[in-house]
């Protein structure tokens, strides 16, 4: 449990049919976790909207969890033998468990599963704001840019810089500085819809990312962004630190994610030359 006692954990059980797991699903709701089902037609987008932290799947649908599934997967394998229930192994299944189901055994893979998850979310998470940290970027970047890939969907990137950061660290202290990223990340924080991701880039600079915006939307976003920074003081160490951002923006062109990332830090480039506290897309390229 968490501090608020809330269970911890996820658990999404996916069904061939409404009501399959009804039982699993009941005994599993009285351990530590909170559990939910669905429909195998719904499994891609409830792995999306709610984020499980373990997927429990039959061995019909086994194969497209596995190939979709960034959470670890259990496999009901039923009444399958050694060799599928090894080849399900082989292809990313966390445990793969025949008939008759042991709900002791269940339940300990579950946790092992759920402490995995913990642990990534640890390896992803900066300390500092407590946002997702540069590899958390970069993967959520690189699973936007599928998506985008397979189904044409507009896609922007934002890339933030903190102006004059490092005299807030000489002036205040570390301790300071640490503090006026925490209030940047929050106000930036505050601009975007729950479907954006905002990371911890490296150093003083920020990631947005914006599924499903086309470049006009990513222009407004950015300059949203800059003006709530810019708004207000931030309380700092019993000071009022005057802090601005610069910000450089690009909308997806078909590019792979590192070139994608390059034309927003062209246009960030283009920022912070102007001047800073200013808002530049991808600057055009000479004929």
């Amino acid at each position: 449990m968490d501090g608020a006692g809330q269970p911890e954990g996820l658990v999404l059980v996916v069904e061939d049919t409404p009501g399959e797991h009804a039982a699993l699903v009941r005994a599993l709701a009285g351990r530590e976790h909170r559990v939910i089902a669905c429909p195998r037609g719904e499994a891609l987008d409830r792995l999306q909207s709610q984020e499980p932290d373990v997927v429990l799947v039959g061995r019909a649908g086994a194969a497209a969890m596995l190939d979709t599934s960034p959470v670890p997967v259990i496999v009901l394998a039923g009444s399958s033998g050694a060799d599928e229930r090894a080849a399900l192994l082989a292809a990313g299944a966390a445990a793969c468990l025949p008939d008759p189901l042991d709900p002791v055994e269940l339940e300990g893979y579950i946790q092992v599963a759920l402490r995995f998850r913990r642990l990534e979310r640890l390896s992803l998470t900066d300390l500092v704001t407590g946002l997702g940290n540069r590899r958390h970027g970069e993967h959520e970047l690189g699973q936007l840019v599928v998506r985008s890939s397979r189904h044409g969907h507009p896609l922007g990137l934002v890339l933030v810089d903190v102006d004059g950061f490092k005299s807030i660290n000489d002036t205040h202290g570390h301790d300071a500085g640490d503090r006026a990223l925490r209030g940047v990340a929050e106000r930036i924080a505050a601009c975007l819809r729950g479907s954006d991701t905002l990371a911890r880039w490296g150093g003083e600079e920020f990631i947005v990312l914006l599924p499903d915006t086309e470049a006009a939307g990513v222009g407004r976003t950015a300059e949203r962004l800059r003006g709530a920074v810019a708004a207000d003081p931030f309380p700092v160490g019993g000071a009022a630190i005057e802090l601005t951002i610069s910000v450089g923006w690009a909308d997806w062109r078909g590019e792979d994610p590192d070139e994608f990332v390059l034309r927003a830090d062209r246009a960030l480039y283009e920022a912070k030359t102007a001047g800073r506290n200013a808002v530049r897309p991808e600057p055009a390229r000479s004929a």
